[in-house]
């Protein structure tokens, strides 16, 4: 089964069938510097080439990125259709020569989830396949807000139990494809946890001061709201960007996570997260950066970009392609609805049998079968692939995509690419 239909129905059937918080600012002063030590230590951004503070991440004594098996997940993703954006990519390849951690976010909007969201799962395990360490952020907190982007209408509001009912069945879905054992195990974190406890003086003082509010109204998921005729967004959307950046910035401090990974649609909020980070924790050299581009932007009238070699941020952000079709319709969605990772959803809303979900996968086009296959299973892509897969200790099918691929170009009628 080239797509692991049978093993994905039996993940659906199992399905079926089954912080820290925040100091009053007082505190959090005195203490959040110490904190943010390690991270300090180990990310060190570098101006005009200069390493500050003595450390170089060019120079230190980790693994060539040339050598390094972390740091081959870059080209896996690439590989597979996984990579579309990255804040630095020559420093996030330089980053990963060595164990990383990183995270995605999932908000509780539904009880299950679609297999569009298999995408952004997808990232975490390949992630964690050359051993990185996945974080799963479960939105508690910027669930009970709602987030704008790729709505033409302001969210409903759902309840608390809603959320709670939600965020427990979403966790089953994450403890069948990710592993939580090992030395780089996946960890499940909750936002409201340090959300709940932080104050409105706190967030406006020390976190809204970093953001310019020209730059929110320029980001698509607001401007496009604000553009289209009847519509609009309220004040509780508008402020989700922060809310999600602020989640990078406690995680960075926190748990030491360097990355945030999503989909394309969310490529100005994690731009959000990473310029928080750099303002936050590294004020002076932000500071610095900020009057190079307005002294250039002066004297030029063009806003001048920050080149790797003279500031290597200290958190990355990297997002996939929005996932389509062939023909252009919406990857998931077919006549009779979305397709789910689940059969009974606890709501009693229609799930997705397991004789369906494989049907769905039986059923797709010859032209879309190789992207499947790519980005939904472990299968190597090529025999490249396959030795960076074994570089990185991990057991090696003896099939290809590539070979599967051309073997189906050969008798397409068989459809065992889509087996």
């Amino acid at each position: 089964m080239c797509l692991k239909s049978e093993e994905a129905a039996g993940w659906i059937s199992r399905w079926s069938s089954s912080s820290r918080s925040i100091a009053p600012r007082t505190q959090q002063a005195a203490t959040v510097r110490e904190r943010s030590n390690h991270a300090r230590l180990s990310f060190v951004p570098r101006f005009h080439g200069v390493p500050h503070g003595g450390y170089d991440p060019g120079m230190s004594d980790a693994p060539s990125t040339l050598t390094s098996p972390h740091a081959l997940v870059l080209d896996d993703l690439k590989k597979r259709g996984l990579f579309y954006q990255c804040t630095d990519e020559a420093g996030l390849r330089e980053h990963l020569a060595q164990p990383r951690t990183l995270y995605n976010g999932f908000d509780p909007t539904a009880d299950s989830f679609t297999i569009g969201n298999l995408v952004a799962i997808s990232i975490l395990r390949r992630l964690q396949t050359f051993g990185h360490t996945p974080i799963v952020l479960m939105g508690g907190a910027t669930g009970r807000i709602g987030d704008p982007s790729g709505k033409d209408t302001e969210r409903t509001l759902m309840t608390d139990e809603t959320i709670e009912g939600n965020l427990v069945a979403q966790r089953k879905i994450f403890e069948q494809l990710l592993r939580f054992e090992g030395e780089n195990g996946a960890t499940i974190v909750n936002n409201h946890d340090w959300f709940k406890d932080i104050d409105v003086y706190f967030f406006l003082r020390e976190i809204g001061k970093h953001f310019s509010v020209n730059q929110m109204l320029a980001r698509d998921a607001v401007k496009n709201r604000i553009e289209r005729e009847g519509q609009g967004i309220s004040y509780t959307e508008f402020s989700y960007m922060l809310l999600q950046a602020y989640d990078f910035l406690h995680l960075f401090r926190e748990m030491n996570v360097t990355i945030q990974t999503a989909g394309s649609d969310q490529w100005g909020n994690i731009a959000s997260g990473v310029n928080l980070i750099r303002r936050d924790e590294f004020p002076d050299y932000a500071h610095e950066i900020q009057a190079e581009q307005d002294r250039v932007k002066r004297e030029t009238g063009k806003l001048r970009p920050v080149p790797h070699e003279e500031f290597v941020t200290p958190a990355f952000g990297l997002t996939a392609p929005l996932l389509t079709k062939s023909d252009g319709g919406k990857f998931g969605k077919t006549e009779s609805g979305a397709i789910w990772l689940s059969h009974n959803r606890p709501s009693g809303q229609p799930g997705t049998s397991p004789y369906a979900y494989y049907q769905f996968w039986l059923n797709a086009a010859d032209e879309d079968v190789e992207k499947f296959l790519k980005i939904f299973t472990d299968l190597p892509v090529d025999d490249e692939n396959a030795e960076a897969l074994k570089a990185a200790g991990q057991a090696v099918d003896d099939r290809t995509i590539e070979s599967i691929i051309e073997a189906h170009r050969a008798e397409p009628h068989r459809r065992e690419a889509q087996r």
